[in-house]
Formats: structure tokens, C-alpha cells, sequence
């Protein structure tokens, strides 16, 4: 599993997901989520990214990463 996303925890967050908690606050949303997951499910393979997928990120989420993955999930 791969996840990214550049935003940090807000207390709004808090209530809309179980992945965060109060003490996340101010971190970042990919790591803390990549983390809580793997502590309940430690075989779990999970690498974050702290990244916007867009023009300027196109060194990282290129045309060989694109076609490592089965599957996309955007929320």
C-alpha cells in the first residue's frame, strides 16, 4: 500500500476518521496513518509519501511508478 498526502492533522480531522488522534495533531497525514496501520496490522506493507501528486512531483510519481501499482484509490 501506498499513501501520500502533504497535509498535516487538523482537530477537525479528528472526528471524521479513527486513524488520528489528539496527539497527531500537526503531523502529517500520510505518515501517522501509514504508521497507525501498520501497528494493527504489522505485516502490513505500507510506504508514505508526503507528496501532492501534480507537475511537481513528477520525479517521484512517474510513468514507472504509475505502472507498479494494480490499483489507484483517490479520496
Amino acid at each position: 500500500i501506498i499513501v501520500t498526502d502533504m497535509d498535516s492533522i487538523e482537530l477537525s480531522n479528528l472526528s471524521r476518521q479513527f486513524l488520528y488522534r489528539e496527539k497527531d495533531i500537526g503531523e502529517l497525514k500520510s505518515t501517522v496513518a501509514s504508521q497507525a496501520i501498520k501497528e494493527q496490522c504489522p505485516e502490513t506493507n505500507i510506504e508514505a509519501y508526503t507528496l501532492a501528486v501534480g507537475k511537481d512531483s513528477l520525479e517521484t510519481f512517474n510513468d514507472e511508478f504509475w505502472n507498479s501499482l494494480d490499483f489507484v484509490v483517490v479520496i
